[in-house]
């Protein structure tokens, strides 16, 4: 046993500290359960780096060998592993709970902080007494007369109080700090005194240098303040229960001088006692340099061996100075820790979905005062960042206790009913002991982590759209989630092509462009790193491509009541309006205009902004321009068309035409080319047109708007007097017929013929049947006649008279429309009166009953609310008054609500939208868009697909509202996690290893991709049939019966390798034996093959494949993953053979003489375990000159025969000899004899008698 003490380097008394907590270490290399393990991480730096310094040894005879060890000033490293400690005293923290007090002193230099005292003493401190500042007037003796007179004040600046609440707080003045007893002071006789305190400042004694505990560093822990006396020896005696027995262990103290003025440093035995029967294990004296300098706090250590059989020390501390000035000191951090050798856990840092991580372990330092005699080494597991406990998993591998080769585990993902999870990557340990028993012992193993990551990452795609108009393209990007670090990773893009994934060449980025589309494809990723896979493929993402197309509208917003130009310089305005109905946005739109005359036309937009040339989904933009007819459009063209066209990267070209008719002016000249000349002689007039009774011609009163009267059409010719040269003939007169502003016929009239034309009496053109409140309108009025009686279509001179048109005089007719804004209370009024004299047109409105009035021409005004109001317009035109009382009705606003339903399961397309409208008039019509070029006009929908649509609601008025709904995707079921597996043929069934993504979720086996009957019954494969298998997995929720697509995970059963042994044959020792030779022809060629020994029920891994002793040893073939094993015995005898030779006479004083008979006796036994053959006795050598004696067999013990012998049997054989002359000259006779034997074949076992 070594003992070694050494102190630690400030630098790790920090690391130290910084581990510890109350009673337990811990470090990167523990077992939450476990309070005692050893380190295994390479030792060369922070608190794994110790200096370490031997001793001379002294030799005590206790009960057993005590070496006592003591600082010197050279150090040598090394390193073992240290574990967990089993027992730590740090005496607490201040506020822990337990009684104390706590002097709050506010002098200058202590920054406040108070200084506390634990009120209960320890139980395990029976010789010295026991201070706080309470106890300085209380038994057993009046402390403040054994040290003062007095109690000293409590100093200015300090106050006093008890916690918890209830504590005893009756302190005002005395001893606030240990004192020793100082009873007889001329004897040296008296009690050293101890505290439990935060803070050696402040205490009544001034030579306490100030300072905080070891523990905390920082004035929040307690520890041990001793003022010993020198008649105090033993002063600390604990038991320490619950080590290991039979176990290497170290012991830590962390002491410190806490006397400031040069007296006597504190000197102390550390002794460890055997807690059964107190007999010595280890001692350490410090010495003046363990402690130096004072005010410091040092690390001391005592490295020891629990007896078997021991599991408690007791720990005392005793005082070894011979004076009682001085010796203060305080401890802090007493430990007990487990050593054993350091061991590492190897592997791959990460590994593909059930790769092997190839975990190996082995011991690192094979120092015999650290190793066991065999390392049994157990695998453990347990989630990553998990605070559960460690899991076995596998059975224990072993080698030698000085063997610092590696053991490798199986796969622990594979392995026969392995419970890991593929997919998740695991923290694993190695614990290490040196008996299979002891490693579920936690405090006597030794412990090394290694994090095993497993590639898992995800792929998550995403497009910049998932649909685009065809020939167009898209970028899909790929993310990775769930991935370690951050590698580069390499991708593998596929898409659909006929049911079957295809892989994208030439694509390994995390961006895939589509290139243009002309139908929808569906693509998929995977992302590699170090040539796994992760999780696999992503989910699809598919891209729509569809046929886009835009919408535009031509149309023309004035010349709406009279859709005809007829004079030149009308001015025709026109509104274009664009529109993206498609579920894309459209790039690069144009929008042009082409005028009536074939120039391009000035757009100007009015709502929407076409700056960037895109057209978002659902966008709409509007535009205005405007024509001017000329002369030449009036005279040669029967309609004016404006035709407007839009056009987009992704859409055709589409226009729209908007389009007017043009009603040709009269062109007098034109006219009178047909009669030869115009004369200018204007002898027959007209002024004006009424309307007057049909036979009478007198004009018609006023009437009713809208009700119809007989009448005809009158007018007054005049011009030069009849009779004489100033008679007229054949009337011709053509007129454009407008109504109301509407253009109705062209109208030619053919008059009078032969008969003179009447001048100055009214005349009757035509008969009409006039709806009262018309408007009738002559346009380009032309009439012709002549001075001859000749008809109306002879040519000859005529004379001719254009106007531009005339007004056909009516009744006054009061009337008018009203418009309202939809939505809004306010109503625009028109007037639309007719007849009399419009010139004098004076108007009145009256709103409702009496809401109010207007006198203007068109006016607005705004009723309350909605409701049905009359409305009345006087008018006057200062020779007669007429009115008229409309009602106008004013609607709510058109209103809709309703609700939308999603898919049940993505891509069932059984979406349903809801509406119901209120407002406006109640006679409703519905115009629905959607996605795909989805339209509609039914209320309600059914059987929709994911998107979102749009509904215009519209009265019979033109009022509408626009609202939209939102029909979501269906749950989409992705793939559940699968992996491939291979396992070795066996007798087992094999299940396929799916998992769902969530507790919802069941799986659906599949035989094939496209088969339609699925089981919930998990699938196996048979074990013992090598081959490839595999079916198709989906996984479906239980809830919503929704199910995901189908995912094909296989199995692979793999053939064992042959492995045929024979044992080999007994031989005798010492002897190696190649365990190779055992190997027989059929042994499969490209199997490795290594070698065990089989310990109890344990194999241990073999170095080689030579051996030495008999025993079982196992053969294991393996081929990849696979392996058989075979056991062999070997047989290594003992085989010995003993000759023992006698001959007659055989004293000193017996003399022969030439003729005497001598006689040989041979004794061969056999000293070996195995019987030998062909045994035989034969001479060596012989000296005497006559014939040479024959050697005969005698017996044997068990009645064999001659030539074989077993184990310690006996066999006696003779021989004869006649002594000569010569051999009496001579004067000795010498011979040496051989006993031989046979084991097996050929194996020879000899041994020579002596001479």
């Amino acid at each position: 046993m070594k003992i070694f003490f050494y102190e630690v380097s400030e630098k790790q008394k920090i690391i130290e500290r910084q581990l510890r907590t109350r009673k337990i270490l811990t470090n990167n290399d523990m077992d939450s359960t476990s309070n005692c393990q050893f380190s295994s991480r390479p030792q060369s730096s922070g608190f794994f780096e110790r200096a370490k310094i031997k001793f001379g040894l002294t030799h005590f005879l206790t009960a057993g060998l005590l070496l006592l060890l003591f600082f010197v000033s050279g150090q040598t490293a090394y390193s073992q592993g240290l574990g967990d400690p089993i027992f730590v005293e740090d005496f607490g923290t201040i506020n822990d709970g337990e009684t104390q007090h706590v002097f709050n002193d506010t002098r200058t230099g202590t920054n406040g902080r108070g200084v506390y005292f634990k009120f209960n003493s320890l139980n395990y401190i029976t010789s010295m007494d026991f201070y706080t500042p309470q106890r300085w007037n209380t038994s057993p003796f009046p402390y403040q007369n054994q040290y003062r007179s007095s109690a000293p004040s409590i100093p200015g600046g300090v106050s006093y109080s008890t916690s918890p609440a209830g504590a005893n707080n009756n302190v005002q003045n005395g001893n606030w700090g240990p004192v020793f007893a100082n009873i007889n002071a001329n004897q040296g006789t008296g009690r050293g005194g101890y505290s439990i305190t935060n803070d050696s400042r402040g205490y009544y004694q001034p030579y306490f240098a100030v300072g905080p505990d070891h523990t905390s560093g920082d004035y929040s822990g307690y520890m041990l303040l001793i003022d010993a006396h020198s008649s105090t020896t033993l002063y600390f005696d604990r038991l320490i229960e619950g080590l290991c027995a039979g176990t290497k262990f170290r012991f830590s103290v962390w002491i410190k001088d806490m006397n400031g003025q040069g007296d006597a440093k504190p000197r102390v035995n550390f002794k460890i006692l055997n807690g059964s029967n107190n007999n010595l294990i280890a001692i350490k004296p410090t010495t003046d340099g363990d402690v130096s300098p004072a005010g410091t706090w040092k690390q001391l250590f005592i490295d020891f061996q629990m007896p078997a059989g021991v599991s408690s020390v007791r720990l005392q501390i005793e005082n070894i100075v011979g004076t009682q000035y001085g010796n203060d000191l305080a401890i802090d951090d007493i430990s007990f820790a487990p050593l054993g050798p350091p061991a590492e856990l190897v592997g791959l840092d990460a590994v593909c979905v059930g790769e092997d991580p190839v975990l190996k372990a082995r011991i690192t330092n094979n120092d015999p005062q650290f190793t066991y005699a065999t390392n049994y080494f157990q695998l453990q597991y347990r989630e990553a960042d998990s605070p559960d406990n460690w899991i076995n998993i596998g059975s224990p591998l072993s080698n030698l206790g000085t063997s610092t080769d590696f053991v490798t585990f199986p796969n622990p993902y594979t392995i026969a009913n392995s419970p890991l999870d593929p997919l998740t990557g695991y923290e694993f340990r190695v614990v290490v002991a040196g008996d299979p028993q002891t490693l579920e012992n936690e405090f006597c193993r030794v412990v090394s982590p290694k994090f095993i990551n497993v590639y898992r990452h995800e792929v998550a795609l995403e497009a910049e759209s998932e649909e685009i108009c065809s020939g167009s393209s898209t970028t899909i990007s790929a993310a990775v989630s769930n991935g370690i670090g951050t590698p580069t990773y390499t991708y593998v893009w596929e898409k659909e092509v006929g049911g079957n994934w295809e892989v994208i060449p030439n694509e390994n980025s995390s961006t895939l462009n589509t290139g243009a589309l002309s139908e929808s494809t569906t693509y998929r990723a995977k992302a590699l790193v170090n040539n796994c896979p992760g999780s696999g493929y992503s989910d699809p993402i598919t891209v729509t491509a569809v046929a886009c197309t835009a919408t535009i509208e031509k149309e023309i917003t004035n010349l709406v009541s009279v859709p005809i130009v007829t004079l030149p310089g009308q001015t025709i305005d026109y509104r274009v309006t664009v529109s993206n109905p498609n579920s894309v946005d459209l790039t690069g739109v144009v929008v042009t205009d082409l005028l009536p005359d074939g120039t391009v036309g000035v757009l100007v937009q009015t709502q929407g902004n076409d700056d960037d040339g895109i057209l978002s989904q659902n966008e709409t933009w509007v535009y205005t321009t405007s024509y001017v007819a000329t002369n030449f459009d009036l005279q040669n063209v029967q309609s004016l068309v404006n035709t407007a066209t839009v056009d987009s990267n992704e859409t055709e070209p589409i226009s729209d035409a908007a389009s007017i008719g043009v009603l040709p002016s009269v062109d007098c000249e034109n006219e009178n080319s047909s009669y030869g000349f115009q004369c200018n002689a204007q002898d027959i007039t007209v002024s004006e047109f009424y309307l007057g009774d049909p036979n009478t011609g007198v004009e018609l009163e006023s009437c009713v708007a809208g009700s119809t009267q007989s009448a005809g059409i009158w007018t007054v010719f005049g011009g030069a007097n009849q009779g004489g040269n100033n008679e007229r003939y054949s009337l011709l007169v053509k007129y454009q017929l407008f109504v109301n502003d509407v253009f109705v016929e062209d109208v030619i009239l053919e008059l009078f013929g032969s008969t003179n034309i009447p001048r100055g009496v009214p005349i009757k053109l035509t008969d009409y049947s006039w709806t009262c409140g018309d408007k009738i309108e002559f346009k380009d009025f032309f009439m012709s006649w002549s001075a001859n009686q000749n008809n109306w279509q002879e040519s000859g001179p005529r004379c001719i008279k254009c106007f531009t048109g005339f007004v056909v005089n009516a009744p006054l007719v009061a009337n008018f429309e009203s418009d309202y804004q939809c939505g809004s209370n306010q109503v625009a009024f028109t007037n639309k009166t007719t007849g009399g004299d419009n010139s004098s047109y004076e108007f009145t409105w009256t709103f409702g009953d009496n809401l109010g009035t207007s006198t203007a021409s068109n006016p607005s005004y705004t009723f309350p609310g909605p409701g049905t109001f009359n409305v009345k317009l006087e008018v006057t035109d200062g020779e007669e008054t007429t009115s008229i009382t409309k009602q106008v009705t004013i609607d709510e606003a058109v209103t809709v609500s309703g609700s939308s339903n999603s898919e049940v399961c993505f891509g069932a397309n059984d979406g349903t939208v809801s509406i119901t409208p209120d407002g406006g008039d109640g006679s409703y019509s519905y115009s629905w868009t959607g996605p795909n070029s989805f339209t509609s006009n039914d209320q309600n929908l059914i059987g929709l697909s994911p998107g979102t649509y749009e509904v215009k609601v519209t009265d019979s008025k033109g009022c509408f509202t626009i609202e939209e709904y939102v029909v979501g995707a269906g749950e989409q079921v992705g793939l559940p996690n699968t992996t491939d597996k291979e396992y070795c043929k066996s007798d087992e069934d094999f299940y396929y290893i799916v998992s769902p993504t969530s507790a919802n979720y069941e799986i659906v086996y599949y035989s094939t991709e496209v088969s339609i009957d699925g089981t919930t019954t998990p699938l196996t494969v048979d074990g013992n049939v090598v081959g490839e298998y595999s079916v198709w997995v989906s996984q479906r929720n239980t809830t919503t019966g929704c199910e995901g697509a189908r995912k094909e995970v296989e199995i692979s059963i793999k053939d064992l390798p042959v492995l045929v042994v024979q044992n080999p044959g007994p031989v005798c020792g010492p002897a190696d034996i190649d365990l190779e030779d055992a190997i027989s022809e059929g042994t499969s060629q490209n199997a490795v093959i290594t070698y065990y020994k089989l310990d109890g029920q344990t194999p241990i891994l073999l170095g080689d494949s030579e051996v030495s002793t008999s025993g079982t040893y196992i053969i294991r073939a393996t081929i990849g993953e696979c392996y058989v094993e075979e056991e062999v015995e070997v047989v290594i005898s003992e085989c010995a053979i003993a000759i023992t030779k006698t001959v007659a006479p055989t004293t000193a004083d017996d003399c022969v003489e030439a003729g005497d008979e001598l006689t040989y006796t041979f004794v061969v036994r056999n000293t070996g375990t195995v019987t030998l053959g062909n045994v035989s006795v034969s001479e060596l050598s012989f000296s005497g000159t006559g014939t040479a004696p024959a050697i005969t067999f005698v017996a044997a013990e068990s009645d064999n025969t001659e030539g074989t012998l077993a184990p310690g049997e006996e066999a006696t054989y003779t021989a004869t000899y006649v002594v000569t002359a010569q051999d009496v000259e001579a004067g000795v006779i010498t011979n040496q004899a051989r006993a031989a034997g046979q084991f097996g074949q050929n194996t020879p076992v000899t041994d020579d008698s002596g001479e």
